[in-house]
């Protein structure tokens, strides 16, 4: 069965693509990178008898999980597959990662069955930086499909139409808090472990409980009076029960600043940690700022604009 070369081995300057769905029907979102999908085998180590050297052989095949970076310009139908992922019950996709070459036409294809997502991570959200964003997702497929070469022209869709998201184009929002003076937000990412499950030759995934990240917060300390305040009442005197939580919101903004391109509805928010430390992320040459440090036991991908 033919296989087809690890997609990192593809032309780096050939544009790649994700679809969902089948050729005819799917959608289409052009990606930066897009990594892993290999086929390999698992090796096992055991004792043979009275032999001092450990034996090694294969014993079946595994799946490498796909991982793909892509902007903020992507179809309807990833996006909502990203947002599901997040909740009770995350939907799986057939799909393709495509490598095409300058003109757009697909020269490779390799196909996955039955992904899941189990990884969505945001890059450091930071006022100071001039950087394109992007997202990458780590899918883990129920089994992937052998390389093919359709020599057809990709059928780009919305997912083509770039819109410009800087690293530095964010707000962040909190009931009752001053967050007009957040300077950074450092990488987060949303976790969802799958297992794969193998039995009687068929193979199954199953979906964990979402582990929505705790977020780490850098702003200037003249806005801070809310902050600790919060940290004092929440932490120290310890009202910090579900009805003292609070609910938020990350804004993922246009070069406008204005319009939204997506945004991240927070819920369950509660400060856990307050310092003056310089924030282990943050640039060096950066001053010492206030970082609070922020647990959220719900998030919520929704489009931009979005009530």
């Amino acid at each position: 069965m033919p296989v087809a070369p690890p997609i990192a081995a593809r032309v780096a300057a050939s544009p790649l693509a994700l679809r969902l769905g089948p050729p005819a029907q799917g959608d289409i979102t052009l990606l930066r990178k897009a990594t892993g999908g290999n086929v390999v085998g698992r090796v096992i180590a055991f004792a043979s008898g009275n032999d001092p050297v450990i034996q090694k052989q294969l014993d079946g095949t595994s799946t490498d999980d796909l991982r793909v970076e892509l902007g903020m310009a992507m179809s309807s139908g990833l996006f909502d597959w990203i947002a599901s992922s997040w909740g009770p019950n995350p939907p799986s996709h057939d799909g393709a990662i495509l490598a095409c070459d300058l003109q757009y036409t697909i020269r490779s294809e390799r196909g996955f069955v039955a992904a899941l997502i189990s990884e969505t991570a945001f890059p450091a959200l930071d006022a100071a930086a001039k950087t394109p964003g992007y997202l990458t997702l780590r899918l883990t497929p129920r089994s992937v499909l052998p390389g093919t070469n359709p020599n057809v022209k990709l059928n780009l869709g919305v997912g083509s139409k770039q819109k410009l998201w800087l690293t530095s184009n964010f707000r962040l929002a909190i009931d009752g808090i001053d967050a007009s003076k957040v300077s950074r937000i450092a990488p987060f990412v949303v976790r969802r472990p799958i297992e794969v499950v193998t039995s009687g030759g068929t193979t199954t995934l199953q979906a964990g409980m979402v582990d929505f990240p705790a977020l780490r917060i850098t702003l200037s300390m003249a806005s801070a009076d809310s902050w600790f305040d919060w940290y004092e009442d929440f932490v120290l005197n310890g009202n910090n029960g579900p009805a003292a939580e609070r609910s938020g919101s990350i804004s993922l903004l246009a070069p406008n600043l204005v319009d939204e391109l997506a945004r991240v509805d927070l819920a369950g928010v509660g400060i856990f940690r307050l310092t003056t430390d310089r924030d282990e992320d943050a640039p060096q040459d950066q001053l010492a700022r206030l970082t609070a440090h922020l647990y959220c036991e719900q998030m919520t991908l929704v489009p931009g604009g979005a009530p």
